[in-house]
């Protein structure tokens, strides 16, 4: 499976990928460079069965995360707005800013759905255009596929009401739609990039909330070696890094259910009591100095 990395740009998408695949966060990520990371899933019956029968070797499903490039947007075509590579991704993964960093307050409701649009939007043009070029080969009296045109028009009728396309499994799966690379269509995650100090899920206005991920934490631990990764984690008051179950930030709808909770994309906290401790109580931590503020790509 592949999924992409997306949003508006200063989410932190970038900042989350290099978590998620253990790497040095370059801040000098130019207009032409994509980053692609292959990860494996944690899965408890796959350790349990390999266990058991002792295998020569044991190979777990794996994931392959894409950080596009930004995309080189042509003003004539609103769908040039987004990076091609969305649409080669079994699944897309939405990075929401949730955090200032020098970029302004953050408006997260409003951020996505500034971005339910754009997917909307390239939607709404493609199939669009298909439509056109099915009634101008009818006008020259050539055949259409009429299951195509059918799919179509029930598509066009969904988006011109504000709505993504993957609430029906049809537009997902059918193989006459494979070429379109739909973007509504597509499974959807959204994660939430919050501020250090803020481990809530912010208002999205959805009926689920979203993943929450600390990525500026996450990419300060992939820089750093074994044994300062756990005093790091140690001061901070942290049990566990997404570097150590990267399997992602979550699972795509439509996937079967995991059998242990998905791997969190954000370091977890223990708990003194029922909520959880911010890290930003730790004032006198003394990696403090080496902490450096970053603007996420």
């Amino acid at each position: 499976m592949r999924l992409a990395l997306c949003g508006l740009p200063g989410a932190g998408k970038s900042t989350l990928f290099a978590a998620l695949a253990g790497r040095k966060l370059t801040g000098d990520k130019g207009s032409d460079q994509a980053g692609t990371d292959i990860l494996p899933v944690p899965d408890q019956r796959v350790d349990k069965l390999s266990a058991l029968f002792n295998p020569k070797k044991t190979t777990h499903a794996q994931i392959t995360y894409l950080d596009p490039a930004p995309a080189l947007a042509k003003p004539e075509d609103p769908t040039t707005r987004l990076p091609p590579e969305l649409r080669q991704c079994e699944g897309l993964i939405e990075v929401v800013r949730n955090f200032d960093a020098g970029l302004g307050a953050p408006n997260p409701k409003g951020d996505h759905a500034a971005f339910g649009d754009e997917l909307l939007l390239n939607d709404l043009i493609t199939v669009e255009r298909r439509l056109e070029r099915m009634a101008g080969e009818r006008q020259r009296g050539r055949k259409v596929d009429q299951e195509e045109q059918s799919l179509c028009e029930q598509a066009l009728v969904i988006l011109e009401d504000n709505r993504p396309l993957r609430g029906d499994r049809v537009f997902m799966d059918h193989p006459k739609l494979k070429g379109f690379g739909l973007l509504t269509a597509r499974p959807l995650i959204v994660v939430a990039n919050n501020a250090e100090d803020d481990p809530a899920p912010p208002d999205l206005g959805t009926p689920e909330p979203p993943v929450v991920v600390r990525a500026a934490i996450e990419a300060d631990l992939a820089e750093l070696g074994d044994e300062e990764r756990a005093e790091f984690m140690a001061d901070l008051g942290l049990t566990e890094s997404a570097l150590e179950t990267r399997g992602g930030p979550g699972r795509c709808a439509g996937a079967p259910p995991p059998t242990r909770p998905p791997a969190s994309s954000t370091a977890t906290c223990k708990r003194a009591s029922s909520a959880p401790r911010s890290c930003a109580t730790r004032t006198s931590s003394p990696w403090a100095p080496r902490r450096r503020s970053r603007r996420p790509a």
